[in-house]
């Protein structure tokens, strides 16, 4: 099974720092990247996203991916309209 964006960011953030990054820490991460990575950032999402159906037992985890996605378009949007 490969990870999306989201597990490799936490992956990395635990296997080099010790602990796992939250959502916040993630969109501040993001937020500080030029605009040619965080464009490569919201392609991996995008291709990484599985288009099928979700399991019952992977709703909540499939939300909360779903809601960080959404947070980091709108860093991404807001940054971009600022110049940045």
């Amino acid at each position: 099974m490969s990870r999306d964006y989201f597990d490799e960011a936490k992956w990395f953030s635990e296997k080099f720092h010790g602990s796992t990054m939250s959502d916040d820490e993630i969109v501040r991460e993001f937020a500080i990247r030029g605009f040619e990575t965080r464009v490569a950032a919201l392609h991996h999402v995008d291709k990484m996203e599985d288009k099928g159906e979700v399991a019952r037992s992977d709703l909540r985890k499939a939300s909360q991916k779903m809601a960080l996605k959404r947070r980091l378009n709108e860093v991404h949007h807001t940054l971009r309209q600022a110049g940045r």
